[in-house]
């Protein structure tokens, strides 16, 4: 038998289940616990065939069982699964604060910079549009829910230029939601193991086009709240229905909102579904209860999504909003066998570390303790993680941040190994001891100069955003009562000259590219021809043709240059050369 003392007021409830109490085998040397002290109390529980004995002493005067646990810092009492209901304040802000300046200064260098992706640039515009009084899928289409343009339109709100005020905005969610995958760690790991999980989403978020506003870099975070609580309702292994069905809400409420900042959210909040659904079988073994409460959560997931569409309806738009959010998509041809092939290439080669971690993690022994829960919460992570997988795989084209959502469940996963003894690199002998560089610095060396490696690669390829004011420069006072036109271009544009649009599809790729010839729900020709009938003062496009172009789209454009248009601007951005044509006077 086994035998360890943990002191607590003669009063107190144990802060820990007592079949968790194999935590109690770490013994310590301090001379204020006494470890055969007659008054104490004594609970015993086993597992397997070790049987422990949990000494609970008086504390000292002045000294609370909270601040005792704190001092210790024992790993499996703090950090156990499930295992610290009430976690102290001031370390979370403490750990909130080292999330936060990892976060700025992986991000900061960016700040100002207009081009960081043609996505961002658009869901800006879109955000200023609608307080305008555009309406998405009517006024300017996209494919993407509303609830992102939402997002966009209220950090607009926030006045200033609107793009280091995105960029801020994205920085802070970033750090949130490191914030919830370092209290998801500290489930299945230490508390040093879960924040460093943390530190390696907001690194390698840098690495998967995350480093401005993408969409994920917004909704992992309500994905991260989701698995968070839904592991929190998981651990009560006999909860209240009651209680059951408020935190399926929750949970479902989350997915539910992340799905109307994408839709790729779809198939992690299947899992979370699945997931509670077992949880209310345990409750209450018949199916028709689980099928209420199961059927609930459903409708629940699907209120936002809902609610948007019944709102469009009511404006007369249904039609628009379910052909964008639903219909679009599929008209969309699919990408080469080749090119999948080679950006999931890229996708295996930047996220190894972590893979190989999370190997290491399932074949070691790196979880806290031996307790149900811990089996528990290590399988939750890892079934989350498939399903996270499996959504990437299935929507296909494997853009570099459409792995941004597997990094939430990807990086909770290996924060056990993150912190625990003996991982690392050894440096030097100090006094008898090895002193190891933890694996989070080891693994974060790399990443960062991968990343930085990475902006530069950007900067050279789509410039830092000086030569797009130049060019904004130019056109604005050539505009006068017309709106530009930015065929093939950054669309960042009709927003840094305050431009009126030709067309609803002011995202340049739905005129421009192959991919979207036909698929916005108008004939893509025509649609090109309808503006140049409207004599666009200004044209901006760029020298060469860009890869997989619409060559019909594209001829149609050059021809009334050629015809109607003067150059007189001609900036070099990247590796290509962006050109300003301003309308003859008699044409």
């Amino acid at each position: 038998m086994r035998s360890a003392s943990v002191m607590a007021s003669a009063n107190d409830e144990l802060p820990w289940p007592v079949r968790e109490a194999n935590v109690a085998t770490q013994r310590t040397a301090r001379p204020d616990i006494h470890h055969d002290n007659p008054s104490a109390s004594k609970c015993q529980t086993s597992k397997g065939r070790t049987n422990y004995v949990l000494h609970v002493a008086p504390p000292p005067a002045g000294h609370s069982m909270s601040d005792i646990l704190a001092r210790q810092q024992s790993t499996r009492v703090e950090t156990g699964p499930f295992a610290t209901p009430y976690p102290r304040t001031d370390r979370m802000v403490f750990q909130l604060g080292i999330l936060l300046l990892v976060a700025f200064l992986l991000r900061v260098w960016q700040f100002g910079n207009p081009v960081l992706h043609v996505d961002d640039q658009f869901y800006l515009l879109m955000g200023d549009r609608m307080l305008q009084g555009d309406l998405p899928y009517v006024d300017i289409w996209d494919r993407k829910p509303i609830g992102l343009f939402l997002i966009y339109a209220a950090i607009r709100l926030l006045g200033g230029g609107g793009i280091v005020e995105y960029q801020i905005v994205a920085t802070l969610f970033a750090t949130a939601t490191a914030f919830v995958i370092a209290r998801i760690g500290m489930r299945i790991g230490s508390t040093f193991g879960g924040v460093s999980a943390g530190i390696a989403y907001l690194c390698w978020l840098m690495l998967f086009g995350g480093d401005g506003g993408q969409s994920p870099v917004f909704y992992n975070l309500f994905m991260a709240a989701a698995a968070l609580k839904a592991m929190t309702a998981l651990a009560e292994t006999s909860p209240a229905p009651r209680d059951l069905a408020k935190d399926g809400a929750v949970v479902m409420l989350l997915a539910g909102s992340a799905m109307q900042v994408k839709y790729t959210a779809l198939f992690e909040g299947i899992f979370f579904g699945l997931v509670l659904m077992w949880a209310a079988w345990r409750v209450f073994r018949r199916p028709a209860p689980v099928l209420t409460l199961a059927a609930a959560w459903v409708a629940i997931a699907l209120a936002p999504t809902a609610l948007a569409w019944a709102v469009y309806a009511w404006l007369g738009h249904s039609d628009a909003f379910f052909f964008a959010n639903f219909l679009s998509i599929f008209d969309r041809p699919p990408s080469p066998t080749r090119d999948l092939m080679s950006r999931l290439g890229l996708m295996a080669m930047y996220s190894a570390p972590l893979w190989l971690c999370v190997i290491a993690v399932m074949r070691g022994r790196f979880y806290s303790g031996a307790t149900l829960p811990t089996a528990g919460a290590r399988t939750f992570v890892l079934a989350w993680l498939a399903a996270a997988t499996l959504g990437l795989l299935i929507f296909g084209t494997y853009y570099d941040h459409y792995f941004l959502p597997v990094l939430v469940p990807l990086t909770a996963a290996i924060a056990p190994l993150m912190g625990a003894p003996g991982t690392g690199m050894n440096l030097f002998v100090l006094n008898g001891r090895q002193v190891t560089t933890p694996l989070i610095i080891v693994m974060a060396i790399p990443a960062l100069i991968m990343t930085k490696i990475q902006i530069y690669d950007n900067i050279k390829s789509r410039g830092d955003g000086s030569g797009i004011d130049r060019i904004a420069e130019v056109a604005a006072p050539r505009l006068g009562d017309g709106c530009l036109f930015v065929f093939d271009n950054e669309p960042i544009l009709y927003y840094k000259t305050n431009s009126c649009l030709n067309s609803p599809y002011a995202f340049p790729p739905h005129l421009s590219s192959v991919w979207e010839d036909d698929a916005t729900g108008v004939n893509t020709l025509e649609e090109v021809g309808r503006i140049l009938a409207r004599k666009p003062p200004v044209i901006v496009t760029s020298a060469e043709i860009e890869n997989e172009p619409n060559l019909s789209t594209w001829r149609l454009v050059r021809s009334a240059i050629a015809r109607d248009y003067r150059l007189i601007h001609s900036e070099p951005i990247g590796y290509r050369t962006r050109v300003v044509y301003e309308r003859l006077p008699r044409s």
